[in-house]
């Protein structure tokens, strides 16, 4: 089908997911978020071993490879189909598909090798504990590593250097990601070679694991049976069944897909379903079952992230806090890099745009670092903590008020627009919005003012005053200052012949109003409910964090991601990075 050299540049086309407008931004969320939890558990456990000596133990050097190879698989996979949902387009390059069909493969591989080199670690563990520490030694654990991943490496490499001499017919793919025997069925050559050598390995790795595990398990549940010592028999039991199901789980989700690419009875979404579950549920699974699971690498975890939080809520809660974290300066960074790399959005609008994603991410990170230390904190650091608090919380008032000044001009006087909103004033406003924040706040300087004002034996009623004083300033500004840019820009658009032009700035408007009165609301209620006691302590502590979280994780998305200048700068970039691969 191609001429020689082109297959350089062929494209292909993956399967789609076939998805409704109405579904993309969710289906992208929900497929971001599985992916950063993944990657959080997956880091978590690698970083928790290499950083405790105590943890350099055989077991847990053999277990560092398998979140190395689930984030390995789940990142293959989710970079790949989080661009087809968010920007629509299923094309990759013919070099591309290759490297992804490969990472696949060596992602499927490993995981068999590791499962059985741990087995083997824990049959010797059991059955042989005397000669453990000579067996298991250094030399050895180098040895098995390095030969697993070598072993897997040749294998899969030669699998898909056989790709190399076909032609292709076919540009469009059956299955959602590239893998051997869906890249077979684009060729118009004999691919019996390529078919005959990929059951090879396919019995190689399945039975090679399987004889290995059935042996070292049969073994372990003897030595098990004729143990006296109940507690290491029910140990070793559970630790065994435990791998055991997941290696039975792991076998029945490469298996099937593999074996349902070579009959034409189960049906297509039925396979490509089970092709793209091997790359979740393992790498969601295994840190949660050989990781928080296990004791030693549980208690080093807990020692470092020490909270409040009781014990069987201390994992799901720092996991939930890290990935929302995480997803948020995602949006946020992505948003300041889209903006400062993109000539064509060095404007007036982006230019004050940019100020909120960077305000966000300040935010976020005083708030969320704070959660994950110890409740104990200096006087200082305290003090730092409150200064950062309040000003994020002004900066975002100046911020929208900057930004609705800027649409009123636009707006209401666009033949004048290019001349007051020059750089030089556009400079003056974003200095002098910072200055007045800052200046403003470094007289207030005393962790969240209303909360450590109650730790005072003093009269506070100076600090008090001031608290209330730069509360109304910035409230009664802000408020007046969108109320007049509205009004106006209301009287605008219903004078305005133009429906399209009426219809867009009602929209943009109308979310930033919405967007204001909930920044509004969601400042004022705790600084209030700190003055009166009838309030619950639990409410105003929720308002309080909530303000932290929901304009950080929202405001990327209003202002960013649905504008449409920033939204196809961000596609083209992902577009030109994934091609060029």
């Amino acid at each position: 089908m191609y001429p020689n050299g082109s297959v350089i540049t062929l494209v292909l086309t993956l399967h789609s997911l076939e998805l409704p407008e109405t579904s993309i931004y969710p289906a992208f969320v929900f497929g971001l978020t599985t992916y950063l939890f993944i990657l959080l558990c997956n880091v978590t456990i690698v970083v928790t071993i290499c950083l405790n000596r105590n943890l350099h133990k055989p077991m847990y050097i053999l277990l560092l490879n398998m979140p190395i190879n689930d984030a390995m698989g789940a990142t293959n996979l989710f970079s790949q189909l989080l661009y087809s949902i968010w920007s629509q387009d299923t094309s990759i390059s013919y070099p591309a598909c290759l490297l992804q069909g490969f990472i696949v493969h060596l992602y499927g591989g490993a995981s068999y090798v590791i499962l059985t080199a741990m087995a083997f670690d824990r049959y010797i563990a059991i059955c042989s504990p005397l000669r453990y520490g000579a067996i298991m030694n250094t030399n050895n654990l180098v040895k098995i590593i390095t030969g697993m991943w070598l072993f897997n490496f040749t294998v899969i490499i030669v699998l898909f250097s056989l790709f190399l001499n076909y032609k292709i017919c076919q540009t469009h793919m059956t299955d959602l990601i590239c893998y051997n025997p869906s890249i077979m069925k684009l060729m118009c050559d004999d691919t019996r070679v390529n078919n005959i050598y990929g059951l090879f390995t396919l019995v190689l790795y399945h039975i090679l694991g399987f004889s290995v595990v059935a042996f070292t398990y049969i073994h372990i549940l003897i030595t098990c049976i004729t143990n006296k010592q109940s507690d290491a028999k029910n140990k070793a039991l559970q630790t065994c069944g435990t791998h055991l199901v997941v290696f039975l789980f792991l076998e029945f989700n490469t298996l099937f897909p593999l074996v349902a690419h070579r009959s034409e009875s189960v049906p297509a979404y039925i396979r490509r379903m089970f092709s793209i579950t091997v790359f979740v549920f393992p790498p969601l699974v295994n840190p949660l079952v050989y990781g928080f699971k296990t004791k030693e690498i549980r208690q080093k975890i807990l020692t470092c992230f020490r909270s409040k939080i009781n014990s069987t809520s201390i994992y799901p809660a720092f996991l939930f806090g890290l990935t929302t974290y995480l997803f948020i300066l995602l949006c946020n960074v992505t948003i300041v890099v889209t903006i400062c790399l993109n000539r064509n959005l060095h404007k007036p609008m982006y230019i004050l745009l940019l100020n909120m994603p960077i305000n966000d991410t300040m935010g976020a990170t005083n708030l969320f670092l704070s959660c994950c230390i110890d409740t104990s904190i200096s006087y200082p650091a305290c003090m730092l903590q409150g200064f950062i608090v309040h000003l994020y919380g002004s900066a975002s008032y100046v911020i929208l008020t900057a930004m609705a000044f800027d649409r009123y001009i636009a707006i209401c006087s666009p033949l004048r627009y290019g001349a007051i909103m020059n750089t030089n004033n556009l400079v003056k406003i974003i200095t002098g919005m910072w200055l007045f924040n800052f200046t403003t706040h470094m007289t207030d300087l005393i962790c969240y003012n209303p909360s450590i004002m109650k730790l005072m034996c003093e009269d506070t009623r100076v600090n008090n005053i001031y608290g209330l004083f730069t509360l109304v300033l910035y409230h009664v500004l802000a408020f007046s200052v969108v109320v007049f840019t509205y009004i106006h820009i209301l009287i605008t658009c219903i004078t305005n012949k133009q429906s399209d032009a009426k219809n867009k700035a009602l929209q943009t408007c109308g979310t930033h109003l919405v967007i204001f009165l909930f920044l509004e609301f969601n400042t004022l209620f705790p600084l209030v409910a700190h003055r009166s006691e009838s309030v619950p302590a639990y409410i105003r502590r929720m308002f309080s964090i909530t303000f932290f979280v929901f304009p950080p994780l929202v405001n990327p998305l209003v202002y960013g991601f649905k504008t449409k200048e920033i939204r196809q700068k961000i596609l083209t970039c992902f577009r030109s990075k994934i091609h060029s691969v």
